[in-house]
């Protein structure tokens, strides 16, 4: 796998109408897994997601690996 070299977030409409963009990867050729960010409750119920962009080199493994997954 070649990486991440142009990830981003789209932001759509409905009518998928791009509304906007964030782009999440400075160039990330040798991570083949990425957390993007992550989805956060706030005190009122609403929802913020908030950005990450940790990348992972040793792939799907590594990521679950980091999470507390138990992989064989």
């Amino acid at each position: 796998m070649s990486g991440f070299t142009d990830a981003r977030i789209r932001l759509l409409d409905p009518a998928l109408t791009e509304l906007g963009q964030l782009q999440v990867s400075d160039g990330r050729p040798h991570e083949t897994a990425l957390v993007l960010g992550s989805f956060r409750r706030r005190s009122n119920g609403d929802w913020d997601f908030v950005v990450g962009g940790k990348g992972y080199p040793g792939g799907l493994e590594e990521l679950l690996r980091d999470f507390g997954v138990e992989v064989d």
